[in-house]
């Protein structure tokens, strides 16, 4: 059984680490109409790939920015981080259309 002060202490852990998490996702690219255009995936799909991204990534470490990688470089870290991230094959791709959207060329 745990003490009450190794509880309080993995409770206020959580805490600060969904803060940080919440906090960081203000400064990520945020996707828009034209950037659904662009890339031809609905703009709806792309906001929920950024929540999905901030809460499937961003609690193990941080996040990093979508134009920091390639397309291809994206394809490849998402592929590698789905099973340890414990996400399906659906969210690994709406989290891919995300960064890629906002991907350097």
């Amino acid at each position: 059984m745990y003490s009450k002060a190794k509880i309080c202490t993995i409770i206020v852990f959580t805490c600060l680490v969904g803060i940080l998490a919440y906090q960081c996702g203000g400064a990520l690219y945020a996707p828009t109409a034209l950037d659904a255009e662009r890339v031809q995936v609905n703009l709806d799909t792309l906001l929920l790939g950024r929540q999905l991204y901030i809460r499937n990534c961003g609690g193990c470490h941080h996040l990093y920015l979508p134009e920091k990688y390639t397309q291809t470089q994206w394809k490849e870290i998402v592929a590698r981080m789905q099973k340890p991230a414990k996400i399906n094959d659906n969210q690994a791709k709406i989290i891919y259309q995300y960064l890629s959207a906002g991907a350097k060329p």
